[in-house]
């Protein structure tokens, strides 16, 4: 049986679309294809009517910007992934494939990566560039691989096609211009992906796959310097991305080698705590036996932990975060989990170093205090007889107006529904900016923590701690390391702020600007994953642009040159429609 961890999914199934946008064979994926790709070009998809946001973003200034500066990191990353060069030796420009990374940008591309016992056979790219730009492709290629590697050797039959050949580990390089396509394979078996990719051009045209953008990767054909999850194993994902009907479709199908484990239970929707204004609805289940896995749930001591959860925002300010867990005894539930932390606090808390709890027998409230702004809670709401266990991030907004009940529609009776997530993006974006901080600060404050106790335990084993105690006398002077640990316990909320913070390097900068222009175009976005059959799960999304709030936060991050988390925001527009559903107005 397959375990789905939901949590991960989420990330997994982000970081894919992510991918997709900015470079992502139709057909079936072939024995011993680790990874194909094709690709219409940016250019193509912001001439497409069909997603007018998404054309109109791609013409913006600022994200003509955003593209030069990925251009330019991915660039360096390209070369800190090839290179082997010694101390003292000429490093490769960059600059070489900045153009060329644009030129994939905006271009049609085809790609694949070839995998044979766990190692890479060979990787083949081939760009749709015209004459002119073909003759510069070749140039800069030739010239960074021969500065990248020393003893590289090229045979060259005109100026667009050559081949290198080193002692590297790429061993060869082949490039080709024919029929408009620049083409570059690079590997052990370099002739096989350059046969092959020519073939596959042409069928993916004959056949006129759909969609601007088609990825397939098979897990069972991974190369073994890839560090593969379990739940990952063996598994064919496939994800496709295209414009219709004035959104954009994206898909996303995995394809596991057994049956996947989850119990879906009947929806059980808490109807009477969301409430209006709301920007935002989540609704997941089937995760109990996953849950029951989990360190945190054991220390605990639950042995029937919740196989749903709920949670939605309010357009009021980003901390307006509220959840809700179906249980059958919600009081005794709560009052269990409260004793316990209480009694021993379990070892992420230990590990956070920040915050306590507070419990309240009477009002039936859990509070953990210390944190910045917010104060998370988990509550009985109602009577004690209540069914569920509420909660959110800060107090709730008193609001007797009931959310739209066509929302929920999109939910019950529902019966291969895994996973349903509306938002009005541009009004939950300041929410998912500020809990990607909270969560830098928490991940800050765990580390500043385990550095301590690790300063603590080697402080304990100094020749001075083992040495005879000290008289007291006018000659004792301060123990200097005392002060020097209560200034570092003093310290710890504020570094960790400060290591949570964001960074301003060029392309973080250049993403910052691009979101603050595409931010007010956002609007409905919905995401659907079902249980299609046993072995199959899909995910089907209809937005603006491809991504989530969360999403673009996520992405801010990895864009950061220090990877941390950026602000968002503060500004809330008015909810939009949102009683739409992946599937309307096909």
């Amino acid at each position: 049986m397959i375990e789905i961890r939901l949590s991960e999914w989420r990330g997994l199934l982000g970081a894919l679309l992510a991918l997709a946008q900015i470079a992502c064979v139709s057909g079936a994926i072939g024995k011993g294809e680790f990874l194909k790709f094709r690709f219409d070009g940016l250019k193509s998809v912001s001439e497409d009517t069909n997603a007018p946001v998404l054309s109109q973003v791609l013409e913006f200034d600022e994200s003509i910007s955003f593209r030069r500066n990925l251009a330019d990191k991915l660039a360096v990353k390209a070369v800190d992934a090839l290179a082997e060069i010694e101390d003292g030796e000429a490093h490769p420009r960059p600059n070489l494939l900045r153009p060329l990374i644009n030129d994939l940008f905006m271009s049609e591309s085809f790609g694949k990566i070839d995998v044979e016992k766990g190692v890479i056979e060979s990787f083949t790219l081939a760009v749709h560039i015209d004459g002119e730009r073909a003759g510069m492709w070749s140039r800069h290629l030739r010239r960074f691989f021969e500065g990248m590697y020393s003893d590289a050797t090229v045979t060259s039959r005109d100026n667009l096609h050559w081949r290198l050949e080193s002692e590297s580990k790429l061993k060869h390089v082949i490039f080709k211009h024919k029929n408009g396509w620049c083409i570059i394979v690079g590997g052990v078996k370099a002739e096989k992906g350059l046969c092959s990719i020519l073939e596959q051009i042409k069928e993916t045209r004959d056949c006129g796959a759909s969609g601007w953008c088609q990825l397939f990767v098979d897990m069972s054909s991974a190369p073994s310097c890839l560090k593969i999850p379990d739940y990952l194993e063996d598994t064919r994902i496939r994800l496709t991305m295209e414009n219709r009907n004035g959104a954009v479709r994206s898909k996303i199908v995995l394809d596991y080698p057994a049956p996947i484990e989850v119990e879906l239970e009947k929806w059980n929707i808490p109807e009477n705590l969301v409430r209006d204004p709301l920007v935002g609805f989540t609704a997941v289940r089937g995760f109990r036996q996953c849950l029951a896995r989990t360190d945190a749930i054991r220390d605990i001591g639950l042995t029937n932990p919740p196989s749903q959860a709920f949670f939605w925002s309010q357009g009021v300010n980003p901390f307006m975060l509220s959840y809700a867990f179906p249980t059958e005894d919600a009081s005794g539930y709560l009052s269990h989990i409260a004793e316990r932390f209480r009694e021993s606090p379990t070892e992420m808390m230990k590990n956070l170093g920040i915050g306590e709890f507070d419990w309240n027998p009477e009002t039936r409230v859990l509070r953990w205090l210390g944190l910045p702004i917010i104060v998370p809670r988990l509550e009985v709401p109602g009577d004690a007889n209540s069914k569920y266990i509420g909660g959110g991030l800060f107090p709730p907004l008193e609001s007797t107006n009931p959310a739209p009940a066509e929302l929920f529609k999109q939910v019950k009776g529902r019966s291969d529904l895994v996973y349903y997530d509306w938002e009005i993006t541009q009004a939950r974006l300041p929410q998912a900016h500020f809990l990607n901080f909270v969560y830098g600060l928490l991940n800050a404050s765990r580390k500043h923590t385990a550095m301590q106790q690790g300063s603590q335990t080697m402080s304990k084993n100094t020749p001075e701690n083992n040495a005879p105690e000290k008289r007291s006398g006018s000659d004792t002077k301060p123990d200097k390391r005392e002060s020097v640990e209560n200034k570092s316990a003093l310290s710890t909320t504020k570094e960790a702020r400060a290591a949570s913070a964001p960074t301003s390097g060029p392309l973080f900068q250049a993403y910052s600007d691009w979101l603050k222009k595409t931010t007010p175009l956002l609007e409905n976005t919905v995401t659907e994953v079902t249980i299609e059959s046993p072995c199959r799960m899909e995910l089907k999304r209809k937005s603006d642009i491809g991504l989530t709030s969360f999403e673009l936060a996520i992405l801010g991050n990895l864009l950061s040159d220090r990877n941390r988390n950026i602000p968002g925001p503060t500004a809330i527009p008015q909810p939009g429609i949102r009683n739409e559903g992946p599937g309307d107005g096909e």
